[in-house]
Protein backbone atom coordinates (compact mmCIF):
# COMPACT_ATOMS: atom_id res chain seq x y z
CA UNK A 1 0.00 0.00 0.00
CA UNK A 2 1.50 2.91 -1.04
CA UNK A 3 2.59 5.76 2.27
CA UNK A 4 0.79 8.72 2.94
CA UNK A 5 1.57 11.79 1.90
CA UNK A 6 4.01 13.63 4.46
CA UNK A 7 2.29 16.17 4.68
CA UNK A 8 -1.01 14.64 5.91
CA UNK A 9 0.69 12.83 8.67
CA UNK A 10 1.45 17.16 9.90
CA UNK A 11 -2.38 18.52 9.25
CA UNK A 12 -3.80 20.08 12.27
CA UNK A 13 -7.66 21.39 12.85
CA UNK A 14 -5.60 25.00 12.88
CA UNK A 15 -3.89 24.12 9.27
CA UNK A 16 -7.42 23.14 8.21
CA UNK A 17 -9.32 25.96 9.00
CA UNK A 18 -6.71 28.37 7.95
CA UNK A 19 -6.20 26.89 5.24
CA UNK A 20 -10.49 26.70 4.02
CA UNK A 21 -10.45 30.67 4.91
CA UNK A 22 -7.06 31.21 2.50
CA UNK A 23 -7.59 29.12 -0.70
CA UNK A 24 -10.30 31.04 -2.39
CA UNK A 25 -8.38 31.40 -5.42
CA UNK A 26 -7.90 27.53 -5.43
CA UNK A 27 -12.13 27.37 -4.96
CA UNK A 28 -12.20 29.82 -8.15
CA UNK A 29 -10.69 27.47 -10.20
CA UNK A 30 -12.24 24.51 -8.57
CA UNK A 31 -15.51 25.87 -9.78
CA UNK A 32 -14.55 26.82 -13.39
CA UNK A 33 -13.13 23.37 -13.37
CA UNK A 34 -16.67 21.60 -12.32
CA UNK A 35 -18.33 23.92 -15.06
CA UNK A 36 -15.92 22.14 -17.51
CA UNK A 37 -16.56 18.74 -16.16
CA UNK A 38 -20.16 19.05 -16.08
CA UNK A 39 -21.22 16.50 -13.58
CA UNK A 40 -24.94 15.48 -14.75
CA UNK A 41 -27.67 14.29 -12.39
CA UNK A 42 -27.39 10.66 -11.50
CA UNK A 43 -23.62 10.52 -12.30
CA UNK A 44 -20.94 9.23 -9.83
CA UNK A 45 -17.93 11.52 -9.57
CA UNK A 46 -14.57 11.09 -7.37
CA UNK A 47 -13.36 14.14 -5.85
CA UNK A 48 -9.43 13.63 -6.02
CA UNK A 49 -7.82 15.73 -3.05
CA UNK A 50 -10.91 17.19 -1.67
CA UNK A 51 -9.61 19.36 1.03
CA UNK A 52 -12.43 20.89 3.21
CA UNK A 53 -14.79 19.63 1.01
CA UNK A 54 -16.14 22.97 -0.35
CA UNK A 55 -16.06 22.22 -4.47
CA UNK A 56 -17.38 18.26 -2.99
CA UNK A 57 -20.60 19.80 -1.90
CA UNK A 58 -20.95 21.47 -5.35
CA UNK A 59 -20.27 18.44 -7.30
CA UNK A 60 -22.79 16.89 -4.62
CA UNK A 61 -25.69 19.61 -5.84
CA UNK A 62 -24.67 19.10 -9.58
CA UNK A 63 -25.20 15.35 -9.47
CA UNK A 64 -28.19 15.56 -7.33
CA UNK A 65 -29.46 12.52 -5.36
CA UNK A 66 -29.58 10.03 -7.93
CA UNK A 67 -26.00 10.27 -7.79
CA UNK A 68 -22.83 10.29 -5.97
CA UNK A 69 -20.03 11.81 -4.79
CA UNK A 70 -16.98 10.31 -2.93
CA UNK A 71 -14.59 12.98 -1.83
CA UNK A 72 -11.49 11.80 -0.89
CA UNK A 73 -8.27 12.77 0.64
CA UNK A 74 -5.00 12.23 2.97
CA UNK A 75 -5.27 14.86 5.28
CA UNK A 76 -7.62 13.60 8.34
CA UNK A 77 -8.27 17.06 9.82
CA UNK A 78 -9.47 18.35 6.38
CA UNK A 79 -11.78 15.35 6.14
CA UNK A 80 -12.94 16.27 9.60
CA UNK A 81 -13.88 20.04 9.03
CA UNK A 82 -15.69 18.72 5.30
CA UNK A 83 -17.84 16.79 6.84
CA UNK A 84 -18.35 18.81 9.93
CA UNK A 85 -19.37 21.43 7.13
CA UNK A 86 -21.01 19.12 4.82
CA UNK A 87 -24.69 21.35 4.35
CA UNK A 88 -27.83 18.85 5.29
CA UNK A 89 -29.59 17.18 2.23
CA UNK A 90 -26.20 15.88 0.84
CA UNK A 91 -26.51 12.21 1.68
CA UNK A 92 -25.10 11.39 -1.96
CA UNK A 93 -21.76 13.04 -0.46
CA UNK A 94 -19.32 10.60 1.16
CA UNK A 95 -16.29 11.71 2.39
CA UNK A 96 -13.18 9.25 2.63
CA UNK A 97 -9.13 9.31 4.34
CA UNK A 98 -7.28 8.05 1.22
CA UNK A 99 -4.45 9.40 -0.77
CA UNK A 100 -4.94 9.95 -4.79
CA UNK A 101 -2.34 7.27 -5.31
CA UNK A 102 -4.18 4.56 -3.37
CA UNK A 103 -7.52 4.24 -5.48
CA UNK A 104 -7.42 0.44 -5.13
CA UNK A 105 -11.09 0.69 -2.88
CA UNK A 106 -12.53 1.55 -6.29
CA UNK A 107 -13.92 -1.27 -8.03
CA UNK A 108 -12.95 -1.46 -12.05
CA UNK A 109 -15.17 1.12 -14.12
CA UNK A 110 -17.03 2.59 -11.37
CA UNK A 111 -16.69 6.54 -12.09
CA UNK A 112 -18.32 8.73 -14.70
CA UNK A 113 -15.71 11.64 -13.60
CA UNK A 114 -12.72 12.05 -11.92
CA UNK A 115 -12.09 15.68 -10.52
CA UNK A 116 -8.93 17.17 -9.50
CA UNK A 117 -8.68 20.43 -8.05
CA UNK A 118 -5.05 21.65 -7.14
CA UNK A 119 -3.88 18.05 -5.62
CA UNK A 120 -2.09 16.43 -8.31
CA UNK A 121 1.15 18.03 -8.25
CA UNK A 122 1.32 16.65 -4.60
CA UNK A 123 1.12 13.08 -6.03
CA UNK A 124 4.82 11.81 -6.58
CA UNK A 125 3.80 8.66 -8.39
CA UNK A 126 1.69 10.60 -10.97
CA UNK A 127 1.79 7.82 -13.67
CA UNK A 128 0.80 4.94 -11.25
CA UNK A 129 -2.31 7.98 -10.26
CA UNK A 130 -3.40 8.16 -14.08
CA UNK A 131 -3.51 4.00 -14.53
CA UNK A 132 -5.42 3.94 -11.79
CA UNK A 133 -7.78 6.68 -13.06
CA UNK A 134 -8.38 4.82 -16.42
CA UNK A 135 -9.05 2.03 -14.37
CA UNK A 136 -12.07 2.97 -12.17
CA UNK A 137 -13.71 4.95 -15.03
CA UNK A 138 -16.15 3.82 -17.25
CA UNK A 139 -15.96 3.81 -20.70
CA UNK A 140 -16.92 7.45 -21.96
CA UNK A 141 -16.10 9.09 -18.81
CA UNK A 142 -13.58 11.92 -18.07
CA UNK A 143 -10.59 12.94 -15.87
CA UNK A 144 -10.64 16.75 -15.93
CA UNK A 145 -7.99 18.15 -13.84
CA UNK A 146 -5.79 21.53 -13.02
CA UNK A 147 -2.92 21.75 -11.29
CA UNK A 148 0.40 23.63 -11.42
CA UNK A 149 2.82 22.75 -13.89
CA UNK A 150 5.95 23.96 -12.24
CA UNK A 151 6.79 25.75 -8.81
CA UNK A 152 5.55 29.16 -8.02
CA UNK A 153 9.32 31.03 -7.49
CA UNK A 154 8.69 32.86 -4.80
CA UNK A 155 6.80 30.43 -2.94
CA UNK A 156 9.83 27.86 -3.94
CA UNK A 157 12.28 30.76 -2.80
CA UNK A 158 10.03 30.69 0.48
CA UNK A 159 10.49 27.28 1.23
CA UNK A 160 14.28 27.47 0.31
CA UNK A 161 14.52 29.38 3.99
CA UNK A 162 13.16 26.18 5.52
CA UNK A 163 15.73 24.65 7.63
CA UNK A 164 14.53 21.30 5.60
CA UNK A 165 14.00 23.17 2.30
CA UNK A 166 14.56 20.47 0.19
CA UNK A 167 12.51 17.93 2.09
CA UNK A 168 9.87 19.98 1.55
CA UNK A 169 10.17 20.66 -2.14
CA UNK A 170 10.22 16.65 -2.45
CA UNK A 171 6.72 16.95 -1.67
CA UNK A 172 5.47 18.03 -4.97
CA UNK A 173 6.21 16.10 -8.15
CA UNK A 174 6.32 18.62 -11.70
CA UNK A 175 6.30 16.70 -15.18
CA UNK A 176 6.65 18.47 -18.11
CA UNK A 177 3.66 18.60 -20.97
CA UNK A 178 5.80 16.47 -23.40
CA UNK A 179 5.85 13.55 -20.36
CA UNK A 180 1.81 14.36 -19.53
CA UNK A 181 1.39 13.88 -23.28
CA UNK A 182 3.06 10.92 -22.99
CA UNK A 183 1.21 9.19 -20.27
CA UNK A 184 -1.98 9.92 -21.58
CA UNK A 185 -0.91 8.18 -25.13
CA UNK A 186 0.09 4.80 -23.38
CA UNK A 187 -3.08 4.97 -21.47
CA UNK A 188 -5.58 5.44 -24.46
CA UNK A 189 -6.87 8.03 -22.82
CA UNK A 190 -8.37 11.37 -25.30
CA UNK A 191 -7.41 14.69 -24.77
CA UNK A 192 -10.62 17.54 -25.08
CA UNK A 193 -8.51 19.98 -23.92
CA UNK A 194 -4.89 20.53 -22.71
CA UNK A 195 -4.26 24.03 -21.27
CA UNK A 196 -1.62 25.80 -19.88
CA UNK A 197 -3.34 28.96 -17.53
CA UNK A 198 -1.46 31.17 -16.12
CA UNK A 199 -2.71 32.81 -12.55
CA UNK A 200 -1.71 36.07 -11.21
CA UNK A 201 -1.97 35.51 -7.32
CA UNK A 202 -2.53 38.58 -5.13
CA UNK A 203 -1.98 39.05 -1.80
CA UNK A 204 -2.35 42.19 -0.03
CA UNK A 205 0.62 41.79 2.28
CA UNK A 206 3.66 39.11 3.05
CA UNK A 207 1.91 37.95 5.93
CA UNK A 208 -1.41 37.11 4.19
CA UNK A 209 1.05 34.97 1.27
CA UNK A 210 2.36 33.16 4.53
CA UNK A 211 -0.78 32.40 6.25
CA UNK A 212 -1.58 30.69 2.77
CA UNK A 213 1.98 28.82 2.26
CA UNK A 214 1.65 28.03 5.82
CA UNK A 215 -1.60 26.13 5.48
CA UNK A 216 -1.19 24.80 1.85
CA UNK A 217 1.81 22.79 2.65
CA UNK A 218 0.45 21.41 5.79
CA UNK A 219 2.73 23.47 8.19
CA UNK A 220 5.83 22.39 6.05
CA UNK A 221 6.35 26.26 5.33
CA UNK A 222 6.20 28.29 8.78
CA UNK A 223 7.29 31.94 8.82
CA UNK A 224 8.43 32.25 12.19
CA UNK A 225 11.29 29.76 11.60
CA UNK A 226 12.80 32.48 8.77
CA UNK A 227 15.80 33.35 10.06
CA UNK A 228 15.31 37.41 11.46
CA UNK A 229 17.80 38.84 8.35
CA UNK A 230 16.19 37.20 5.68
CA UNK A 231 12.75 38.29 7.24
CA UNK A 232 14.29 41.72 6.95
CA UNK A 233 14.64 41.45 3.38
CA UNK A 234 11.60 39.99 2.72
CA UNK A 235 9.58 42.85 4.32
CA UNK A 236 11.93 45.39 2.45
CA UNK A 237 11.18 43.74 -1.41
CA UNK A 238 7.76 43.16 -0.64
CA UNK A 239 6.04 46.30 1.30
CA UNK A 240 2.36 46.35 -0.12
CA UNK A 241 0.80 44.33 -2.74
CA UNK A 242 2.52 40.56 -3.59
CA UNK A 243 1.49 39.34 -7.15
CA UNK A 244 2.94 36.06 -8.41
CA UNK A 245 2.09 34.19 -11.39
CA UNK A 246 0.99 30.36 -11.23
CA UNK A 247 1.30 28.65 -14.46
CA UNK A 248 -1.01 25.05 -14.48
CA UNK A 249 -2.22 22.37 -16.54
CA UNK A 250 -5.86 22.06 -16.95
CA UNK A 251 -6.76 19.17 -18.76
CA UNK A 252 -10.18 17.16 -20.32
CA UNK A 253 -9.15 13.62 -20.48
CA UNK A 254 -11.92 11.21 -21.36
CA UNK A 255 -11.44 7.17 -21.72
CA UNK A 256 -13.00 5.53 -24.94
CA UNK A 257 -16.17 4.48 -25.18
Amino acid sequence: MPQPPAGSLRDTPDLARRYSETSQWQRQRGRLLIDLAQPRAGERVLDLGCGTGELSCELARRVGPSGRVDAIDPAPARLEQARAARPAGLDQLVFAQAAAGDLARFDDESFDVVYSNYAVHWVLDQPAMLSEIRRILRPGGRFVSEFLSEPIPLFAELIELMPNGDDIAGENCFLGEAAWREMVAERRLGIERFERPEIPLRYAELSGLFDWLEATSHGAFEAARIAPAARRQLESRFPGEIVCLCKAFRLSLRRAP
